[in-house]
């Protein structure tokens, strides 16, 4: 450990060093404020010892420049007073000195010091060494949050492609949905898409927990349930005759489903969807149910909550999923949602779909589908007050368009 002396008292300084170079210690010295601050140039001692100089403020300002030269890393400043009454004590602790030393010099009080000292620097060190260790711990953390941050962007943008950007056109059939995750990552896939000339296919599916596991699931059900590339085998059986096809049945696609995801004992994940078929010649509506909500049907009848069934996809090895059939007429809507909606929970703990759900439905009649499901998400989310919707919504809606002259 290294030791500076400026002090004019020289044979003090011979004194000093004498007994510091026989305790271990490297000496250095000045004998001038100009020298000794070209020592500190050269870099700061570890333990300085401020004797007589020629002037209060030169010695004040050796301390403050240690100070701030050494803002990094802690030095030890003594400062030698002619008794502990001196009047310049308090001047010399606001610059910055540690300890104090009196005349006549006392060896054993010395050494206490410069021992005290030592462990003072012995301690920053550490705590130094610790706060490096604390910062690099930092940096790691910052730059995997970062790549974290970077991979569920990542995610969320190949989630948000796999949403219908636009709907397929029918002549007389119109659909529209809203999708709005909870988070920047969700659970929650749909779909609409042409099987063949005849029949349009879509489904709304919801995978459990939150956050990159549940996306990814859905990110992988919403390519497993999709007709391209060259119409999925989950959605059609190739035939030797003509049209070349067969279109599965909504039950078969759920039980292949549930074949081809089981539930996972470590993350018990799962899935609920609704997946159904529509005929756009006779209107004719085939769907199945796997633990999903069951759709409602807004006609000139009013408001009816459709049948329907079924375990949740993985829950039952061999579970068969049973099929419904409703036939619509023009001006008819069909809403398919996912348990963000009928689950919003009020201020006294009852859920939309007892209180609120079939009613904020009726009050869609008159609007367009785009205004129907937009203020039915509206009325969710006012319902759901004051802690708000606490899991993903979507919503979509079909919609058989009136005969011209009705």
């Amino acid at each position: 450990m290294n030791v500076f002396i400026f002090d004019g008292d020289r044979s003090r300084e011979a004194l000093l060093r004498k007994h510091l170079l026989a305790w271990g210690f490297t000496v250095g010295s000045a004998r001038s404020f100009e020298e000794t601050l070209a020592c500190f140039e050269r870099g700061l001692p570890q333990i300085l010892i401020l004797g007589k100089t020629r002037s209060m403020k030169e010695r004040l300002e050796v301390c403050r420049r240690v100070r701030r030269q050494g803002a990094k890393n802690q030095q030890v400043i003594l400062w030698f007073l002619e008794k502990p009454s001196d009047p310049q004590m308090l001047k010399a602790l606001e610059a910055g000195v540690d300890d104090f030393l009196f005349n006549p010099l006392h060896l054993a009080d010395l050494r206490a010091k410069l021992n005290a000292g030592a462990k003072i620097l012995e301690l920053q060190s550490e705590l130094n060494l610790r706060l490096e260790k604390l910062e690099e711990s930092n940096h790691l953390i910052r730059k995997t949050n970062e790549q974290m941050r970077r991979d569920v962007f990542a995610v969320a943008k190949i989630q948000a492609s796999l949403l219908p950007a636009s709907l397929p056109t029918f002549p007389n059939v119109d659909f529209a949905w809203v999708y709005k995750p909870r988070e920047e990552l969700a659970g929650d896939g749909l779909n609409v898409f042409r099987l063949d000339e005849d029949h349009v296919a879509f489904h709304v599916l919801d995978v459990s927990g939150r956050g990159t596991p549940a996306a990814l699931l859905s990110v992988s059900l919403s390519r497993e349930i999709s007709p391209f590339p060259s119409q999925s085998t989950l959605l059609k059986r190739l035939k030797n005759s003509p049209p070349g096809y067969e279109i599965s049945a909504p039950g078969e696609v759920l039980q292949a489903l549930n074949g081809t995801f089981p539930l996972d004992v470590d993350t018990q994940q799962f899935f609920t969807i609704f997946y159904g078929i529509l005929n756009l010649r006779t209107l004719e509506l085939k769907y199945a149910l796997a633990g999903h909500p069951c759709p409602y049907l807004l006609s000139r009848q009013g408001v009816a909550l459709l049948p329907g069934g079924g375990v949740p996809i993985g829950f039952v090895d061999g579970a068969v999923y049973a099929e419904e059939t409703v036939t619509l007429a023009p001006g008819d809507r069909l809403f398919v949602y996912s348990d963000g909606i009928s689950e919003a929970m009020n201020e006294r703990n009852i859920l939309f779909a007892h209180g609120g759900l079939a009613q904020a439905i009726r009050q869609t009649h008159g609007r367009s589908l785009r205004e129907a499901i937009a203020g039915l998400l509206n009325e969710a989310e006012k319902w759901a007050q004051p802690s708000g919707l606490h899991d993903d919504v979507s919503i979509l809606a079909c919609e058989v368009r009136e005969r011209k002259g009705n």
